[in-house]
């Protein structure tokens, strides 16, 4: 009985969540569906990328920055912080371009 309520309860999650299917999901005004890119859209993405890889931590799991004078977003004149938009904004961007080689490394930083 206890997995048919289960059932029960995940098919009305689905239903009223707006789910439509592997890979959408649709609320009241917007339409979600996974980005595929062509061959020729994920070598461009592959070459914005490429100036970021070298701003990797791996330690930390996002993309790190050196600080040379004082930022509206921190105390800190100097060092070296974690920017979290653009780790995530990198992340996507491998996710988007489907390197195997760099999923991991999304992942990671997700």
């Amino acid at each position: 009985m206890k997995i048919f309520r289960n059932i029960v309860l995940l098919a009305g999650f689905l239903v009223f969540s707006g789910y439509s299917g592997p890979g959408t999901f649709t609320d009241e005004n917007i339409r979600y569906e996974p980005v595929n890119l062509t061959a020729e859209e994920k070598k461009i993405v592959a070459k914005l990328l490429a100036s970021s890889h070298s701003q990797y931590d791996p330690k930390e799991k996002m993309l790190a920055k050196k600080l040379g004078a004082w930022n509206y977003h921190t105390d800190a004149e100097t060092g070296t912080f974690h920017d979290v938009r653009a780790s995530f904004t990198y992340a996507a961007g491998l996710l988007d371009i489907a390197d195997e080689k760099y999923t991991q490394r999304a992942f990671d930083i997700i």
